[in-house]
């Protein structure tokens, strides 16, 4: 791999860390910047640092930073370079409040239409994370697609993400806020004697 390359590559790595580590703090002063660089078409491009700013202005929870998200959403059905954060958008979103009127009703749709099996799986697969009940019918529709087989193995793994009973709030994975972790084997050890 060229130097430059390489460079550039750790130079998005470190802002993408850091644009985490602005979505933990909730530092609202960050969201003009945040919003100023995803605002850029050249920016939207960017399959590497991209993501992780679309998580931090969910994070961040300040409404400011929903209206360039909304845009992003609106114009990934028409970009298959974006696919790569469509669960990104599809999370942040919904920690900003948009899950029900906008988030919901678009995955819906995209997940069902056949004409792009590429934007349907990533559709399924954001539905399988932020999903509910309502989503049955989709993965039910998706999983008896016998004419694409890739479909419906997307919809069987999207399906296990938004059913299983013991995986913890995929939100509360991104954020890091309300995780708790119980450890069966530590249950079992703490109750062996040492001596």
């Amino acid at each position: 791999m060229p130097v430059e390359q390489t460079c550039t590559s750790s130079g998005a790595i470190f802002k993408a860390s850091a644009a985490i580590g602005l979505g933990l703090l909730k530092d609202t002063e960050a969201v003009p910047i945040i919003v100023n660089i995803l605002g850029d078409e050249k920016q939207q491009s960017d399959t590497l640092l991209t993501p992780y700013l679309i998580l931090s202005m969910g994070m961040i929870k300040d409404p400011r930073g929903a209206e360039v998200l909304q845009k992003l959403w609106e114009k990934l059905p028409e970009r298959s370079n974006t696919y790569s954060y469509h669960s990104n958008l599809a999370i942040a979103l919904t920690m900003l409040g948009k899950k029900k009127d906008i988030v919901m009703p678009a995955l819906i749709k995209q997940a069902s239409q056949t004409r792009d099996q590429l934007l349907r799986s990533y559709a399924l697969h954001s539905l399988g994370l932020i999903g509910d009940r309502e989503s049955a019918k989709v993965f039910l529709s998706a999983a008896s697609d016998k004419d694409n087989t890739f479909v419906m193995y997307t919809a069987m793994s999207a399906i296990g993400f938004l059913m299983e009973k013991n995986q913890l709030n995929p939100l509360n994975k991104v954020t890091g806020n309300l995780v708790d972790v119980s450890s069966v084997i530590m249950d079992h050890i703490g109750g062996i004697p040492v001596w």
